[in-house]
């Protein structure tokens, strides 16, 4: 069988957390690699072949796979029987204390959360931009985990990859969203515009409302890598275009 290209989350005990690589052989096609979203140009076949991998490397049915359609919005869905899925047309987090049941997000330079509390097995995977950052998405989605059972002191929350504040140019509207400090204005080569345009932090406003949920710091863990710096491995919507592939992050208990 084919290796699934991924980097392993820190998720705690008795979980499987994970961010798919691109395994790419054309790292100039947007979508050569590993793509299981489905709303982003893709063909049928590719994305279908796809799961198929991932679905295989889980040994788990392909339709076992929960895949919500994001719409960078706040919205979070509880899962709590395998019959019954809530409508995910407009979801970009999605919580469950169901064993084996996967949870997918997609990214291509936003940030991927995932959360366990090893203790109820309740877990939750997040989509988290800009946007989602400001609606304050992961307290939502910690406040869905505790409706379950768990408790914030024993959840563990791990960062997939996400595009960094070197990377992350933005307009001073999108900017004026951010605490101040999280802004930079970097140098630009000679011959570039002489006013800088500002450069935004997305990962770091997402641990302090976590820890105001009564998750540990030290239970948090940041972006391993930075989606634009590395495009031959990890898709990034600011160097492919929105019309490329996306990285899959999931979570998944194995009580």
């Amino acid at each position: 069988m084919t290796p699934l290209p991924h980097i392993t989350l820190n998720a705690g005990p008795n979980a499987t957390a994970l961010s798919t690589l691109r395994g790419a052989t054309r790292p100039n096609d947007p979508y050569d690699g590993l793509n299981c979203c489905h709303y982003t140009g893709d063909t049928p076949q590719h994305i279908q072949t796809s799961r198929t991998l991932l679905a295989r490397h889980l040994h788990i049915p392909l339709q076992q796979l929960i895949i919500p359609r994001q719409t960078h919005s706040a919205n979070v869905a509880t899962i709590t029987h395998p019959d019954h899925i809530p409508p995910l047309t407009d979801t970009d987090a999605l919580v469950t204390n169901l064993p084996r049941t996967p949870l997918l997000i997609h990214t291509a330079d936003c940030v991927p959360i995932i959360l366990h509390d090893p203790h109820t097995h309740t877990i939750a995977a997040i989509h988290a931009g800009w946007r989602g950052a400001i609606a304050d998405i992961t307290t939502h989605t910690v406040n869905a985990m505790t409706t379950l059972g768990a408790h914030p002191s024993h959840i563990i929350a791990a960062m997939g990859p996400a595009i960094c504040p070197r990377c992350f140019e933005t307009s001073p509207q999108i900017a004026a969203q951010f605490p101040p400090h999280l802004i930079t204005y970097p140098q630009h080569p000679s011959g570039s515009p002489a006013t800088p345009r500002p450069h935004a932090d997305i990962p770091a406003p997402l641990p302090p409302p976590l820890i105001q949920a009564g998750i540990p710091p030290h239970h948090i863990s940041m972006p391993p890598l930075c989606t634009h710096c590395n495009p031959h491995i990890l898709f990034s919507a600011r160097h492919h275009t929105i019309n490329s592939g996306r990285i899959t992050t999931l979570i998944l208990t194995n009580p």
